[in-house]
């Protein structure tokens, strides 16, 4: 695994094992948390970056993600509101 997308699709491989039983839960949870681990060593990377007002190039972070599909359209901008747009909690 090099990128962010190729963690995410092993862990959706991994989610689909345990829903199937092909795959134990010690597995599984020794495989999240080691992909859990990597993405935190980008968090402090891009972290480190934010202090020095930088814009990191990260190979890791820069894989094309295919738009995921919507239930709802986005809303519209609304620049009078700071909160339009933001989702609701309730």
């Amino acid at each position: 695994m090099t990128t962010i997308s190729d963690i995410r699709n092993e862990l959706i491989n991994v989610f689909n094992g345990l829903r199937d039983g092909s795959i134990e839960a010690k597995d599984a949870m020794e495989i999240n948390n080691t992909a859990g681990k990597i993405i935190s060593t980008a968090k402090v990377q891009i972290a480190y970056h934010a202090l020095r007002n930088e814009a990191p190039e990260i190979a890791f972070l820069a894989a094309p993600v295919a738009p995921q599909p919507r239930d709802e359209p986005l809303p519209s901008p609304d620049n009078t509101n700071p909160k339009a747009g933001a989702p609701e909690h309730g």
